[in-house]
């Protein structure tokens, strides 16, 4: 079972102050009182076991194969270690002599079976699910500064041929992409779960030095030096997710920051599955930790601020979505991500980031990708900021990973926008996902928050 946080996003809400903060506010340099709001949201899943897995989700790991079109992991070379051997056997459905059930097991069983599809989610021929065209610009412009590229070209339709001649370790590092990167479409969700969400106020960074073992370990719970401003429960919904709106008001913000709060810049965020509740007093918890969420920075901007809305797909990371669905799936599952980097996007977004500009990413890609993604933005240094994803039901994610109605990004733009009604925004898309046409209207309709438009061209050449 694992809860998972989305970066969200705080801000200050002035409020009147009564008789009985004008004292206060005399010893606290701040712009006024205010109540500190966050957006926080999340979904907690579980791990099913591979025979427990729906219908839905067998048909989908059988078109996960065939999308990926990699070949048979070949027999490992004599003296390999044991992840190798460890590979080999699950593709021959048999797990090896004094093997657990690690994790991968069920995964590469499904991806690399035989056995025929026998649901057909989509129809592979069908006009925006397979495509020949080539954008015009970034073939090949990935970066990866450790190692030659070894994966298809950004623009190859995806063939088990064309792997024939591809070295055997490069194979099954590209199964492994596969294997990770599938792993959520896995899980279940856990509907009706209890999640104790806690905002904290962080301690002043500690004396630069290298950090102990014991230091590392304490980053995975709160620091005694960190200041607790909020603590509540929420439960999850039918598909496992939490959207909270959590309120801090200024009395608790003055007795637990006093005089910090002018230096107040972000807050911190963590989440944790309540356990289950037993069914007698006595009965012992489980022996597993709760699970606890890393903790999440979200930063308090000065209102009014400057801010970016982000498409994701073609605009700040490559998917291709314009040369159909297998590229599309091959690129998000299966390529290297330091092959879909985009030049100059990064330095572009850390120069807008260094003048103070914040960020949003709202995107249609399933919410599953959330670590990929966040992956990928370490990699490519793009700026964090919060990231809004789709829940899209289990028959119908393929369709969703490379769905281009503007009306389904259209709400988590207009969320953005109004929360931050003082703010000025610079949306940034691309010419392939019907960015124009839903950005230019939010144009139209808020002429004093949008105040500019830039577009990716990924235009297919004439």
């Amino acid at each position: 079972e694992r809860v998972w946080l989305f970066p969200g996003w705080a801000i200050r809400k002035p409020v009147t102050p009564s008789r009985s903060h004008v004292h206060k506010r005399s010893a606290t340099p701040t712009d006024g009182p205010f109540t500190l709001e966050l957006k926080v949201a999340g979904y907690c899943t579980s791990l099913r076991p591979p025979e427990q897995a729906s219908r839905a989700q067998r048909a989908f790991m059988r078109l996960a194969r065939s999308f990926s079109a990699l070949p048979r992991l070949p027999p490992a070379p004599s003296g390999s270690g044991s992840e190798n051997a460890s590979l080999r056997s699950y593709e021959e459905g048999t797990p090896p002599s004094g093997a657990g059930t690690p994790l991968m097991s069920p995964l590469l069983r499904a991806v690399i079976t035989e056995e025929p599809e026998d649901i057909d989610l989509i129809n592979l021929d069908s006009p925006g699910a397979s495509g020949g065209n080539t954008p015009k610009e970034d073939q090949g412009e990935g970066r990866s500064p450790a190692r030659k590229p070894t994966s298809l070209s950004l623009s190859t339709a995806p063939s088990s041929a064309n792997y024939a001649d591809i070295d055997p370790e490069e194979l099954r590092t590209l199964h492994a992409n596969l294997e990770s990167r599938l792993q959520p479409f896995w899980a279940s969700a856990l509907p009706g779960r209890k999640v104790r969400l806690t905002v904290t106020l962080p301690a002043p960074p500690p004396p630069q030095h290298s950090p102990s073992p014991s230091t590392v370990l304490a980053n995975l719970v709160p620091s005694t030096g960190d200041t607790v401003l909020l603590t509540t429960e929420v439960t999850t919904n039918a598909q496992g997710f939490f959207d909270e709106r959590l309120l801090v008001p200024w009395d608790k913000l003055l007795r637990a920051g006093g005089s910090a709060l002018s230096r107040l810049s972000s807050v911190s965020v963590r989440a944790e599955m309540v356990p289950l509740p037993t069914d007698t007093a006595d009965q012992p918890l489980p022996a597993h930790p709760t699970q606890l969420s890393p903790p999440l920075e979200f930063p308090l901007p000065p209102p009014p601020s400057l801010r970016v809305i982000s498409d994701i797909d073609d605009t700040v990371k490559h998917t291709g979505v314009l040369l159909g669905a297998k590229q599309v799936f091959h690129n998000v599952f299966v390529r290297h991500l330091d092959e879909l980097v985009l030049d100059g996007v990064g330095e572009w977004y850390r120069e807008m980031q260094a003048w103070g500009v914040g960020f949003h990413y709202v995107s249609n890609s399933p919410y599953e990708l959330l670590p990929v993604i966040r992956e990928f933005f370490d990699l490519a240094g793009l700026p964090h900021g919060s990231i809004k994803l789709k829940y899209y039901s289990p028959s119908a994610v393929f369709t969703g990973l490379w769905d281009s109605a503007a009306e389904r990004k259209r709400a988590g733009v207009v969320e953005v926008l109004d929360a931050f009604p003082s703010s000025k925004f610079i949306l940034i898309g691309d010419t392939g996902e019907q960015d124009m046409e839903l950005y230019v209207q939010l144009a139209q309709e808020r002429p004093t928050q949008v105040v500019g438009i830039f577009l990716r061209d990924v235009t297919p050449p004439s």
